[in-house]
């Protein structure tokens, strides 16, 4: 009999439960359809204080050249760092996003964070804006390449070493948002000359061991003992440093140069294009 009762109160309270579900869903629900597109997701974008403040973009600017200019370039149009006035960043635009980063900086990538204070971060960031005018956007890096050409050209000639979105040889960096990582003209010159800018995890490693023998490739670790390359055909080798003769350090990268005799101009328009459209998923 105890479990007869108890049976028709859990029948019971389970119907209460779904008559108060469903009251929650004819009220709720509704609302929400009701609302536009985007409604109730509070923006926490800050407006810049000193946005258009002389006196903040001058001081701005020399923050700027000073901390900033060696990888973004002295008009902030990208080198080893991405161009931050093309308004084409994977992370976003908005000056609360900038903000973010320059103070706190990008974890796995060159990206530091600043030591500045709330104020010095604004004045840097109203000087890029002052930098993004509409002319200073068009006229920066055009390119009138093919890009399904480019395309070709990079499966025949890069994917060896290269991965774009998964796809590709692993022995030189991954591609997929090659687009906002580095100017377009960035890009053209370590196409055309290699060996200028090359960071060290990409530079040419060479181990000789006792019998002779030599391995060039990029180094995957290295320590006060030991030391692992990845090779040209994407082999992977490890030592202990006693056991070999020595170990060499070149600077070089293992890509070669593409001039023009390699690599026409037209050519290079249609791969540049293709790299320029690599711009991977917005994080």
């Amino acid at each position: 009999m105890q479990e007869i009762m108890t049976k028709v109160n859990w029948a019971s309270r389970s119907k209460t439960l779904t008559v108060i579900l469903c009251f929650i869903l004819a009220c709720v629900l509704p609302a929400q359809l009701a609302q536009p597109e985007g409604a109730g997701q509070q923006s926490d974008e800050v407006k810049n204080p000193l946005a258009g403040n002389p006196e903040a973009i001058k001081q701005g600017k020399i923050f700027f050249n000073r901390d900033c200019s060696p990888c973004h370039g002295i008009e902030a149009r990208g080198g080893r760092g991405p161009d931050l006035i093309s308004g084409r960043s994977t992370y976003g635009e908005g000056d609360t996003t900038l903000f973010k980063i320059i103070s706190k900086g990008l974890p796995g990538t060159e990206m530091p964070g600043g030591s500045y204070k709330d104020d010095e971060v604004w004045m840097i960031i109203a000087f890029l804006r002052s930098l993004a005018t509409i002319e200073n956007v068009i006229s920066r890096d055009q390119i009138v390449g093919d890009h399904y050409a480019g395309e070709k050209l990079f499966v025949e000639m890069c994917s060896q070493c290269h991965q774009v979105n998964r796809r590709g040889g692993r022995l030189g960096p991954d591609l997929s948002r090659i687009g906002a990582a580095r100017s377009i003209s960035y890009l053209a010159e370590s196409i055309r000359q290699a060996g200028n800018d090359v960071p060290r995890k990409y530079q040419t490693v060479v181990a000789v061991t006792k019998k002779g023998n030599r391995f060039a490739g990029v180094r995957l670790n290295e320590d006060t003992f030991s030391l692992q390359l990845m090779d040209q055909q994407e082999n992977f080798h490890s030592w202990l440093k006693k056991d070999l003769k020595e170990v060499i350090y070149e600077k070089r990268s293992l890509m070669p140069d593409y001039d023009e005799q390699i690599l026409s101009q037209k050519a290079l328009q249609d791969l540049l294009t293709y790299l320029a459209s690599l711009r991977g998923k917005r994080l």
